[in-house]
């Protein structure tokens, strides 16, 4: 009996706070989190997190996010979901949303956008409550850029054969690598092969830059071997070895996860 008169006080406080606007403060946005989770060619995954803050002794149940997404000060999405989370009696309860972003999506609602680097966006709406029957609603805004991955550039690449003869002969490619991004690249998973014209360098080696920084640049030699007797003939003869071409797989690192590529 005792104790079911003690429920009964707590929940005539709780209304009392919500209907008579008492000192006791109601439920809030105590904080939003977002950050990136994922990006690769295609697109970008943003994970927001909004953290609810419950004042009352008793838990407030599966509340709905009602939200939209603003990309270049334009909406680019809108949407609502119920949660199945519970916000524990004084406590705080995270509501969690993933945001897939395709690159794609937005160069196609801003072409303006294509080259680049990063883009602003803004994550607005509200979160509904049911307290006692009465609905609370919790404003939520959050503004911020999110990156575009792109690819490394390569310069024009510098040949030098040091060496050759009729039965072998090793290249050293030298090519500047630069990294777009406004975010550091990790070079240091790529596997290459090269060409020069038709004949293609066997066991290529790869020294120099291994990480770039944003916006930064470095360089990479490539060493290979050469084989085939015409190929040999030629470069001990005097030709000029043909056109270099780098092809490039594997993954570049990013702060975001590793990234897979073929090139």
């Amino acid at each position: 009996m005792m104790q079911r008169t003690a429920q009964c006080i707590t929940l005539l406080a709780i209304m009392c706070s919500i209907g008579c606007n008492a000192a006791m403060p109601g439920p809030k946005v105590r904080e939003v989190r977002v950050k990136v989770s994922h990006i690769d060619l295609q697109g970008v995954t943003l994970a927001c997190d909004v953290d609810i803050e419950n004042p009352y002794m008793v838990a407030l149940a599966t509340p709905e996010f009602r939200y939209g997404l603003d990309i270049a000060e334009t909406p680019f999405l809108s949407s609502e979901t119920e949660t199945e989370i519970n916000i524990p009696a004084l406590g705080v309860g995270t509501i969690e949303l993933p945001l897939n972003i395709k690159y794609f999506n937005v160069y196609d609602a801003h072409d303006g956008l294509i080259d680049a680097k990063q883009i602003a966006y803004r994550i607005h709406g509200t979160v509904l409550l049911d307290v006692m029957g009465q609905e609370v609603r919790l404003p939520v805004s959050y503004d911020d850029t999110f990156p575009i991955l792109k690819l490394p550039q390569f310069g024009e690449p510098q040949v030098d054969i040091p060496e050759a003869s009729l039965s072998s002969a090793r290249a050293e490619i030298s090519v500047n690598v630069s990294n777009p991004n406004v975010f550091p690249l990790g070079l240091r998973d790529l596997v290459f092969a090269v060409s020069l014209g038709e004949v293609e360098m066997g066991q290529v080696r790869v020294t120099g830059a291994e990480e770039l920084a944003p916006g930064g640049n470095g360089t990479l030699i490539l060493t290979g071997e050469i084989s085939g007797a015409r190929a040999l003939a030629g470069l001990v003869g005097g030709q000029k070895p043909g056109k270099p071409a780098i092809h490039y797989a594997g993954s570049i690192s990013t702060p975001f996860g590793d990234v897979n590529i073929r090139r």
